[in-house]
């Protein structure tokens, strides 16, 4: 459920067309990721024999850090090459 809760609200975050629903969708994606690790920790625990589980944690430990550096590299990028408003294909 918190997968479906953090993609919907991730998704919907994409269509806030002002600053209060902005912040309102950011506010709730953090309510989401929060309830993410407890699951991801549980899920290790029951599908990885005790010797695995401390590789698999810092795996996907590692992923929000990983993903942080990648994405502080390329978002710049995209912007630069794609620009960051909408394209008007897609305005209504």
């Amino acid at each position: 459920m918190a997968v479906v809760f953090w993609s919907v609200v991730n998704i919907l975050t994409g269509f806030a067309s002002t600053v209060f629903g902005f912040a309102s969708f950011r506010f709730l994606l953090g309510i989401g990721e929060g309830f993410n690790w407890p699951g991801a920790s549980k899920t290790v625990a029951e599908w990885f024999p005790s010797q695995e589980r401390s590789l698999a944690v810092a795996i996907f430990d590692s992923g929000s850090s990983v993903g942080g550096a990648v994405a502080a590299l390329s978002i710049p990028l995209i912007a630069i090459r794609f620009g960051w408003r909408l394209p008007s294909c897609f305005q209504g």
